[in-house]
């Protein structure tokens, strides 16, 4: 694991295209993950963990990305960047020692719940 990188998930070539310029703007490298994959955990693609023949048991369309070992300045960076380029991803992760256990789909399904309650917060103000 060495450097940070950005996994990205379903997006459109030229959005890919944009984030990988924010991403080298950055110091990142961005990973395009194939949709075989989507079913490895965090930590696989990371090459911290074993990869396993699975099954994906809930495949998805919805663009995603996954950042990994970023410092935190370059982070900001790489937002502020993604931001001024207009690409917009509503499902985005930062790696965490819990999320390397996690399957990619998984982990976003997780995102697309707690995107869903927040907007329900919001709604409510």
């Amino acid at each position: 694991m060495q450097g940070a990188k950005v996994f990205c998930f379903n997006l459109p070539a030229e959005q890919l295209r944009r984030l990988s310029i924010c991403a080298e703007k950055a110091g990142a490298a961005a990973v395009e993950v194939p949709q075989a994959d989507f079913s490895q955990t965090v930590g696989a693609l990371l090459g911290v963990l074993p990869r396993k023949n699975e099954v994906c048991l809930a495949p998805f369309s919805q663009p995603m990305i996954i950042m990994s070992t970023f410092e935190n300045t370059k982070m900001d960076l790489f937002l502020k960047e993604l931001k001024a380029e207009q690409v917009r991803i509503t499902y985005k992760a930062v790696v965490t020692p819990t999320y390397l256990m996690w399957r990619c789909d998984a982990l976003l399904a997780e995102l697309v719940k707690e995107h869903e309650q927040i907007k329900r917060v919001g709604e409510r103000k």
